[in-house]
């Protein structure tokens, strides 16, 4: 059985969710069942972009902070890292690690913050589809990689949670690369899968204590949640998360699959939840402007009512943050404005994801009039 465990916590408090996340280690049977003392650790953080804390586009330093705490009072050496989409190097690291407070946070507790931006190729044979997988550096000898994800939505991928947070182990630009070479829905969740399955992060905990709805996962709205999650699968623990946010979890593509793959039970017997979820979940939750699957579906019909972005002309500021992004390069800058050549896009919402000033939408319509 497979335990999730929800606490309640209303702010971002460092004590208290220090105190709530000890909570949730002891009913999963304590730290020390997972993690030996004198342990090196990731904490595996989504820095999306250069979003401030209250942008809730990151994980929240407030949380991070309480979990350096619990690992330094378990005697384990910590690093913080992450890659974030773009190029993954010093110069662009510098301004996320400030913009998001991990710079602040890991100097006052004296830890060790990424600063190996190489990456290495390891051949797993044991994934379904991603088996020559490009991993940063940063994963390299560590004794436990954790992951420390945020409770968002997601324009391609309907929800990110433990799961999608693996894909940050993958440099900067190579993200760009695995959009173009899995641009299939299903295709890019059984990747996420198979990266997540290389890693087997051994804890995983989700900041759910003000989330972000709508155009996630960088461009939506706060929403106080007031939950942390914690499990030792990042599988189940999303389907509990879903259920939060009022999501149907086979309309996530990374659970629909874990489903089909059997990491999943399909009634979702597996799952032992502790908390009473009924107090969780928020029926008004806004979703993202997303392609649902259900498991009697007809994905032809999932391909027929394609998604795509669109562009606010009136709010865009032609920073060319989503041509430098995209991976099929199909942004232009033109007047001072981006303008997206439709024929080449994949519909991967890397420019939505990462536009500083929220000036493109997710819509969607019949395939046959997208081009009219």
């Amino acid at each position: 059985m497979n335990k999730v465990i929800l606490k309640r916590c209303e702010e971002y408090n460092v004590a208290l969710i220090k105190k709530q996340i000890y909570s949730s280690l002891n009913e999963l049977g304590g730290l020390d069942k997972f993690i030996n003392q004198k342990s090196k650790v990731l904490l595996k953080v989504n820095l999306l972009t250069m979003k401030k804390p209250e942008q809730v586009a990151t994980t929240h330093p407030a949380f991070v902070e309480a979990l350096i705490e619990i690992f330094k009072e378990h005697d384990c050496e910590v690093l913080v890292a992450d890659s974030p989409g773009g190029p993954f190097i010093s110069t662009m690291m510098k301004r996320v690690y400030r913009v998001t407070k991990m710079k602040e946070i890991t100097d006052k507790h004296n830890i060790e913050l990424n600063q190996d931006f190489g990456s290495f190729q390891t051949f797993d044979n044991d994934s379904l589809i991603y088996k020559k997988m490009r991993s940063s550096n940063y994963t390299k000898d560590v004794d436990h990689v954790i992951s420390v994800s945020k409770m968002k939505t997601h324009a391609f991928m309907t929800f990110t949670g433990a799961v999608k947070n693996m894909f940050g182990i993958i440099p900067g630009l190579a993200k760009a690369d695995l959009h173009m070479q899995y641009p299939d829905l299903l295709d890019f969740a059984n990747m996420l899968l198979d990266i997540c399955k290389h890693i087997k992060p051994t804890l995983s905990f989700m900041d759910g204590i003000v989330a972000m709805e709508g155009e996630g996962p960088g461009s939506g709205d706060p929403r106080q949640m007031n939950a942390i999650l914690t499990s030792a699968s990042p599988y189940h623990l999303d389907v509990v998360a879903t259920q939060m946010i009022n999501v149907n979890p086979l309309s996530v593509p990374t659970i629909y699959n874990s489903i089909e793959r059997g990491i999943i039970k399909e009634d979702f017997s597996d799952i032992e939840i502790v908390g009473n979820l009924k107090d969780f979940i928020t029926p008004t939750f806004v979703p993202a402007k997303t392609n649902r699957i259900e498991k009697s579906g007809n994905l032809k019909m999932l391909k027929l009512f394609k998604k795509y972005p669109n562009i606010i002309k009136k709010t865009c500021i032609g920073c060319k943050d989503c041509a430098n992004i995209c991976p099929a390069k199909t942004i232009d800058i033109v007047d001072n404005k981006a303008v997206i050549r439709y024929e080449n896009c994949i519909s991967c919402f890397c420019c939505h994801e990462f536009c500083p000033v929220k000036a493109i939408t997710v819509k969607r319509r019949l395939m046959r009039k997208r081009f009219k």
